[in-house]
C-alpha cells in the first residue's frame, strides 16, 4: 500500500482482519513505519532509501508482486 497515514492505517488493519500474511507500506516518511507496525504491516519501504527503481525492488519484495495494491495518497 502506497501511504500510511489515515487511511492507510485503515487500509493495514482491513488487510490485517482478512487474514493478510504480508502487508508492506510505501511511505517518504520513516516516522509512519511504527505506527504501521502496531496496525498489522510487516514490511516498510521508504522510496528515498531504495537504490533504483522503487518497481523492481517491491517485486522482489514480494516474490513476484502484490496480489492486491492500494494507493492511499
Amino acid at each position: 500500500m502506497f501511504g500510511i497515514g489515515g487511511i492507510g492505517l485503515n487500509v493495514v488493519q482491513g488487510a490485517r482482519m482478512v487474514g493478510a500474511n504480508m502487508i508492506v507500506g510505501v511511505d517518504i516518511n520513516p516516522a509512519r513505519k511504527a505506527l504501521g507496525e502496531t496496525f498489522g504491516m510487516t514490511h516498510f519501504v521508504n522510496p528515498k532509501e531504495v537504490d533504483g527503481d522503487l518497481v523492481p525492488y517491491l517485486v522482489n519484495l514480494t516474490n513476484g508482486g502484490a496480489d492486491y495494491s492500494f494507493e492511499c495518497i
